[in-house]
């Protein structure tokens, strides 16, 4: 497992550039005013975020236009102060060496840097009049809190009345963020859903060690509305997401057989992620990797019907075929070495499965991945 879970946070591709959008095109500069031309930059901030996403974990060209988009913003004459917390916004999160919000502490220095870039997101309340623009720079002001919280308190010390969790519970009763017709214009909408996932996806790192049960119907709700933004998809709002997911999961304590809200969490980000993104994208890799480590946990536990582990088995059995295809693919030697330890880490669990005796066989020899 420990294997498991390395590989899964700790992987790496230099191959991301060629994903990336190139230099921002002639129309932002060419906007009739400040408000379409933001707009415009900021889209190109998120096609870089969905691009990283997608490639990997390289951040480095995103950051670039974050930071690009937010000079150029910030330049203007008089921007909105809407569209100048967005790119704040926008920019803190390109640039949180930690977005993950539960992989390695940063340093002291990088979690000041963080902080900083996050406090600047909020402004006096009196720099919007009351509107839809208000109401998410309000959302976003509290996501930045949200994360704020965590980088300065840690893990399982949730937010004072749990009040991140409901402000993105009383925004989606406000604009149902699940249907297409609610009063927000694209952009709007766009952004919305996205904050929302990052809002539930705190709200659910916060209580993934004390409240597993609650953290993972918020974590539902979070690929839930991560999933209702389809048209275009915001792919780094999925990944998110689905490593969100993987830590709910793996925090549940290691002894204690998954439950079935564990199960299902699972198995939606898993499908999930397989419909956003390309099969060789390391996110489908690692939620690869969880499918089957939890497929093979059913098929090895007797507290299951045996139909279900039967399913489970042929289910980790093709999962690892695919798993052991795709690290043959990888060029570079390390990488590939690495991934295929997991396979064979994986290969050697579902061994020890063995069907009932009404059951067909064909489960029973899986040979292991030598290297």
């Amino acid at each position: 497992m420990a294997l498991l879970l390395l590989s899964i946070f700790a992987l790496q591709t230099y191959e991301a550039w060629a994903f990336y959008p190139t230099d921002p095109p002639a129309e932002c500069s060419s906007s009739p005013d400040d408000a379409g031309r933001g707009r415009c930059l900021l889209d190109r901030v998120y096609q870089a975020g969905d691009a990283a996403a997608e490639a990997g974990l390289d951040r480095a060209v995103y950051r670039q236009q974050a930071s690009a988009a937010l000079a150029q913003i910030e330049e203007m004459n008089a921007p909105p102060a809407w569209l100048l917390a967005e790119a704040r916004f926008a920019w803190a999160w390109a640039s949180d060496p930690d977005n993950s919000v539960f992989t390695d502490r940063q340093s002291d220095e990088e979690e000041r840097l963080t902080v900083a870039d996050y406090q600047k997101v909020c402004f006096p309340p009196y720099s919007l009049t009351v509107s839809v623009q208000h109401d998410i720079a309000q959302l976003m002001c509290t996501v930045a809190r949200q994360r704020i919280h965590l980088l300065e308190r840690g893990m399982n010390q949730i937010q004072q009345d749990g009040a991140g969790m409901k402000a993105m519970l009383e925004f989606i009763k406000r604009y149902p963020l699940l249907k297409s017709d609610t009063e927000l214009d694209e952009a709007s909408l766009h952004l919305a859903r996205r904050l929302v996932v990052l809002g539930l996806g705190f709200a659910t790192a916060e209580r993934a060690g004390s409240q597993a049960k609650q953290a993972a119907g918020l974590a539902f709700l979070m690929l839930s509305v991560a999933e209702a933004q389809y048209n275009p998809p915001d792919r780094e709002a999925v990944a998110f997401a689905a490593r969100i997911a993987q830590f709910v999961d793996i925090a549940r304590p290691a002894e204690t057989p998954r439950q079935d809200y564990n199960i299902k969490l699972v198995t939606l980000s898993h499908r999930l992620v397989s419909e956003m993104f390309p099969p060789e994208s390391l996110v489908v890799v690692n939620s690869n990797q969880l499918q089957t480590d939890m497929s093979i946990d059913i098929a090895l536990n007797p507290v299951y019907p045996p139909t279900m582990r039967s399913t489970a088995a042929a289910e980790a059995k093709n999962l690892l075929d695919s798993l052991t295809q795709n690290a043959l693919r990888q060029r570079d030697f390390a990488t590939q070495r690495e991934r295929l330890e997991v396979v064979q880490t994986l290969f050697e669990r579902l061994e020890r499965y063995k069907p009932e005796p009404e059951q067909h066989l064909e489960f029973a020899a899986v040979c292991p991945i030598n290297i």
